[in-house]
């Protein structure tokens, strides 16, 4: 909260009371992320509405705001037991590792100081959010990108996700070989998910197979 405090010239408590609001009312533009909504994204109306509430009306401290909860949701990431192992066979079986995400905060840009902090940047090769899209997954804009990154064809690319209307439908549209992650949940009774596993130890072990690796 340092470049609140600073940068407009807020008190510590009038800083963490904005941080509050902020956080709330994303919570309220996105109410149930496994919704398969597509919508457009409402970071910008989110900020604006909060530092109005305040009594600013500056682009300039919009996005001063947006940077500064995009560092602070650095700082409280974290991942998924086996996710680096998965990214470092997908880099060492020459494939590209692009991360698609439905975020609110994070844009690119701060989705690499994650990758930096753990000293990983060199895994991954882009990253798509859909605070740079301006759409939210499941919405076509998000997929037309992560391709453009990768740089091939829709039937050269593995998307790998957890969530059936978010990731696996439209990547399985989209002509994607798409592995289903269960981890917070139990596998479900059907997918269109060409595999569905509980780990991402598991998903690793998938893509070194199709991609002609030996496995573990």
């Amino acid at each position: 909260m340092a470049i609140l405090t600073h940068e407009l010239s807020l008190s510590d408590d009038a800083a963490a009371a904005l941080v509050d609001d902020l956080r709330l009312e994303a919570m309220k533009a996105v109410p149930n992320e496994s919704l398969p909504t597509g919508d457009a994204q409402r970071t910008a109306e989110v900020i604006g509405a909060s530092l109005a509430r305040i009594g600013i009306d500056d682009e300039e401290a919009r996005g001063i705001v947006r940077r500064a909860m995009g560092l602070l949701t650095v700082q409280e990431s974290s991942f998924f037991p086996g996710a680096l192992d998965l990214l470092r066979t997908t880099h060492e079986s020459g494939l590209r590792n692009v991360i698609v995400s439905n975020t609110f905060w994070k844009d690119g840009a701060s989705s690499a100081l994650d990758f930096e902090r753990m000293g990983i940047s060199d895994l991954i090769d882009g990253f798509v959010t859909s605070l740079d899209v301006g759409f939210r997954k499941p919405h076509t804009a998000m997929f037309d990108a992560a391709l453009e990154l990768a740089g091939c064809d829709p039937t050269e690319c593995v998307f790998i996700g957890n969530v059936e209307e978010l990731d696996i439908l439209p990547a399985t549209e989209r002509g994607m070989h798409t592995i289903r992650v269960c981890i917070e949940e139990p596998p479900p009774e059907g997918s269109r998910a060409d595999a569905v596993v509980t780990s991402l130890a598991q998903a690793a072990d998938i893509v070194r197979e199709w991609s002609g690796g030996p496995s573990r």
